[in-house]
């Protein structure tokens, strides 16, 4: 029998609820590589309380927190805690971000443009994140070119941004992912 490597929860009635579970089976089963809390209500305090747990995962690849009411302040935690420092050149140095996320979705939460330094951020100082999904995040253009300029300059190992569902204009939509397949 193999190990199970993936964790689903949606729609828990309480963060409390989950916020249990999650504990107890990150600590009884360390090799979880896929995590996935959809609409849980983490909210912005919630993120300190999961990535508190998360961060001595060295197994997680792929963790999914879409609908979830998480805010730019929310988000700056997260990005916080998956971000390498940059140097004054704008280079990653340091200790590699934990975990070693390799897929992460922010769909259906409330990031809007006042996140969008923080995105950038954790674009261009994550060398282990290849896919991000900020789908129905409420982003603008104004967010989405600053976006498209960072990945143009070959900062990102971003394979795949998933921006559907924003105010985003198609012509910048792919640039971006023009910019994230073209080799640099």
């Amino acid at each position: 029998m193999s190990s199970p490597t993936s964790l689903i929860f949606d729609h828990q009635d309480t963060p409390e609820e989950y916020e249990k579970i999650v504990v107890a089976v990150i600590e009884a089963v360390p090799w979880i590589t896929d995590l996935s809390l959809g609409d849980v209500g983490l909210g912005d305090d919630g993120v300190n309380v999961l990535f508190g747990i998360l961060a001595s995962s060295t197994t997680l690849l792929t963790l999914n927190l879409y609908f979830n009411q998480i805010t730019p302040i929310g988000f700056r935690k997260i990005a916080d805690q998956l971000s390498c420092p940059l140097d004054d050149l704008g280079e990653p140095f340091g200790e590699p971000p934990k975990p070693p996320l390799r897929a992460l979705s922010m769909a259906w939460n409330d990031l809007s443009d006042a996140a969008v330094r923080d995105i950038l951020r954790l674009i261009k100082s994550n060398h282990y994140l290849r896919e991000l999904s900020l789908a129905h995040t409420l982003l603008t253009n104004t967010a989405a070119v600053q976006i498209r300029d960072v990945c143009k300059q070959g900062y990102s190992c971003l394979t795949s941004l998933n921006l559907k569902g924003n105010e985003v204009n198609h012509e910048i939509i792919a640039q971006i992912d023009y910019a994230l397949k073209k080799p640099t």
